[in-house]
């Protein structure tokens, strides 16, 4: 399989290049700012006395605006100096570039993605083939690389979170288990106790029972007997 290419890769990339320009407007409507101040009626007004100011204030002002535009001066040339020496513009104009070409194979290789799918042959050799020697990486090449680490780490990391979320389950699992064991354990326990109690209870109150109809019965012999010794002591008597 071919490496991918992107639609108009050879073209003059300049069209591209803007955050110098950005940067060099940025800096210009600053010191725009900055310098319009030093020229303005309030500036004039804090700084020179009233009795200074009166007829003189257009004098002042036209002194006052050829300072900025000498500092303007000054301060472009400085400004100036400072990005030629660190090539800032070109930095930035290769960055510029950079982002233009892994911006347009993000866009191809999704493309692709969605065409054809993660599993399919092309994007495992895109991924697993052309990836391999550094030396021989382009930018979108490490781009590419680069989302597909972040992918396999994420992966990696959610199958170790995987793991580890089944050992707590199994873990709780085991625990449920012991738990129901004990509590059925216990449950047979309570329900032992309570059909001996019952038992005995059952047991007792049956002797009770008995023991109240015999002495019950012993009662009412003894006073029927001593009903029938009465009788007799009257019979006595009577003779």
């Amino acid at each position: 399989m071919e490496a991918m290419k992107i639609s108009g890769e050879s073209a003059n990339l300049t069209q591209s290049h803007k955050r110098y320009t950005l940067l060099s407007k940025q800096c210009d409507y600053t010191l725009n700012q900055i310098l319009k101040r030093l020229s303005s009626k309030t500036i004039i007004q804090e700084c020179f006395p009233a009795e200074t100011f009166g007829n003189h204030y257009i004098d002042i002002r036209d002194l006052l605006i050829e300072v900025s535009e000498l500092l303007r001066n000054l301060v472009k040339s400085e400004l100036a100096d400072v990005m030629s020496a660190d090539n800032l513009e070109g930095r930035l104009n290769l960055l510029d570039e950079v982002i233009a070409i892994a911006i347009a194979k993000q866009k191809e290789f999704k493309i692709m993605v969605e065409n054809e799918g993660w599993e399919s042959e092309n994007i495992k050799q895109v991924l697993d083939e052309e990836l391999v020697n550094v030396n021989e990486m382009s930018v979108d090449d490490i781009i590419r690389f680069d989302e597909c680490c972040n992918m396999k780490n994420l992966l990696g990391e959610l199958v170790k979170r995987r793991e580890f979320l089944d050992e707590v389950v199994a873990k709780l699992e085991t625990e449920i288990k012991e738990k129901l064991n004990i509590i059925d354990k216990t449950n047979d326990e309570i329900q032992t106790v309570v059909k001996e109690n019952v038992s005995k209870f059952v047991d007792n109150s049956v002797e009770s029972s008995n023991n109240v109809a015999e002495m019950r019965q012993a009662l009412m012999e003894f006073v029927q007997n001593e009903l029938n010794f009465e009788e007799q002591d009257q019979d006595i008597n009577m003779m």
